[in-house]
Order: C-alpha cells, then structure tokens, then sequence
C-alpha cells in the first residue's frame, strides 16, 4: 500500500505569438494505491500504480509582460485526476536502512481545460533518490 498527500507544482514555456509565455500550477494532491515489491533478495524491483487527486491551490499565466491569474478568473477546472506509475528499486544495505530510486510517471487523466474544443492534461515525471528507515516494534 501507498498513499500521500503533499504540493504539486507544474508548468510549461514557450511562445505565443512570437511572446514568451510561461504556465504555472500548483495543486494539493491526495493519492493512494497499490504495488508489488519482489523481494527475495537485497536488491528488490517494485511497481506502483497509485491513482491521485489534486486540489489547484493557484494558477497563473505570463504572455510577455501580462500576468493573467487563471483560478480567479476561472479558466481552468479546480480540479485534476490521474495516476502515477512508479517503477522502482529498493537495496537493503541491513534489515533497518535501505537505498531506494524511483521514477514517477503522472498521466493526467482529466482535461483541466473549460474552454470546448480545447484540451490541457497534466503529464510529468519525477526521479526519486532515498533512503528509508524500518522501524520494528521489539
């Protein structure tokens, strides 16, 4: 099992028009699911599949010099959908401390956008570098 809750921040530049422009999120994420670790040795490959809901806490858009606040002006939908898929590796260096990495893979899953005929999807990926703690009960 595998859950969170935690901040999201995403976006994009390029241009529009011949401006620059850049979009900015940042959403409260909430997310659980489910995965399967092989471990029969210290080396221990794992895949995640972890479903996730987000919350947009703010939204901005800079096209040249204009700021444009898109939450307040409701442009886009206050809320998102998807699924990270995690593969990973976990390397017990004892039975208490391990070494892991990871790669997050977010597919957005609903379109964010409210204008019709128009579509925008979350899409982002994370690589994750760690160390995790076992903590026993004797």
């Amino acid at each position: 099992l595998r859950g969170g809750i935690g901040m999201r921040r995403a976006g994009a530049t390029g241009s529009f028009e011949g401006l620059p422009f850049s979009l900015n999120l940042q959403y409260l994420d909430l997310s659980s699911g489910v995965g399967y670790m092989y471990s029969k040795f210290r080396f221990k490959p794992y895949l995640c599949a972890v479903p996730y809901f987000g919350y947009m806490v703010r939204a901005w858009q800079i096209i040249g010099s204009d700021n444009f606040d898109l939450k307040k002006d409701k442009v886009l939908k206050n809320s998102d959908f998807g699924l990270f898929i995690i593969p990973g590796v976990r390397v017990s260096l004892n039975d208490h401390i391990a070494l892991y990495s990871e790669y997050k893979q977010m597919v957005g899953l609903a379109n964010i956008e409210k204008s019709s005929g128009q579509k925008l999807n979350n899409r982002g990926f994370v690589l994750n570098l760690g160390v995790a703690a076992t903590i026993t009960k004797q």
